[in-house]
């Protein structure tokens, strides 16, 4: 870009303004870091601005949407942005679920998703229980007993429907 002056022999002398142009955004998704069981850190590169003012947007959910607007379930924008490393923590997520993400950027001479999306699956919560009593126990035996009462779960984690749960007592049992 800058001002220039082109003379060529035998023609008027013309100063011109010459910009150089502008290109459509690069843009790429990297892996995500820091998943646990109800956030994400979800990463990308912003490789080239093609020139120009560049806005991000990741888009995500528990479907990949493609390169279609309306077909993720959620936008984070992330505003006008320089070369280099994005990312963005989400949270609230559902723990054992699997997500999509996939970074969008566009600026005046065209746009560009970074294809394909890239998935994770988040963590399971470790189950922990309360409640669980012996008043109503039957068939005791020398190593084992049959339990009987009530057996609540206590904290974020409920077992899915068939989902076998496993209870380990440590210690005596008197």
């Amino acid at each position: 870009s800058g001002n220039y002056t082109l003379s060529l022999a035998g023609a008027p002398t013309t100063t011109a303004d010459i910009t150089a142009g502008t290109s459509a955004p690069e843009i790429a998704n990297n892996a995500p870091t820091g998943v646990v069981a109800t956030a994400v850190w979800m990463n990308g590169n912003l490789t080239s601005t093609g020139g120009a003012p560049t806005t991000v947007w990741v888009f995500w959910g528990a479907s990949a949407g493609g390169t279609n607007f309306t077909s993720w379930a959620n936008t984070n924008d992330m505003g006008s942005r320089a070369t280099g490393t994005l990312t963005t923590n989400v949270t609230g997520l559902t723990p054992g679920a699997t997500y999509y993400y996939t970074f969008y950027a566009t600026n005046s001479a065209g746009h560009a998703w970074a294809t394909p999306a890239t998935n994770f699956t988040t963590a399971k919560l470790t189950p922990s229980f309360s409640g669980l009593t012996a008043s109503q126990s039957t068939n005791y035996g020398a190593t084992n007993v049959t339990l009987g009462g009530t057996l609540s779960a206590a904290g974020p984690y409920y077992p899915t429907n068939g989902e076998p749960v496993t209870i380990t007592i440590n210690g005596n049992v008197q």
